[in-house]
């Protein structure tokens, strides 16, 4: 079994999280979401990069320049695309 913990964006909740040893923990970067992330300090960020858990953007119809920052200002391992993106955006 794979366990996936999503809509994280307190600290201290992330700290909670993160001790449960989750596989992935997933940031929502939708602004519609209750659990929209707009940013995390840099002591969380190296808190989650420090965890065995891999960290994952969830993007709704997001543009290729929106997702490719996401990833690199939250250094995510992976994302997880939600709306009517196009296939090609993957290639």
């Amino acid at each position: 079994m794979i366990l996936k913990v999503c809509g994280m964006r307190e600290s201290k909740n992330i700290e909670q999280v993160i001790a449960v040893k989750p596989d992935w923990i997933g940031l929502i970067f939708y602004p519609g979401s209750k659990r929209y992330v707009t940013t995390l300090d840099a002591s969380t960020i190296a808190l989650l990069k420090r965890s065995s858990s891999s960290l994952v953007g969830v993007f709704v119809d997001a543009s290729f320049e929106e997702i490719v920052g996401k990833i690199k200002e939250f250094q995510l391992d992976m994302v997880q695309l939600h709306g009517k993106e196009n296939v090609e955006l993957g290639h």
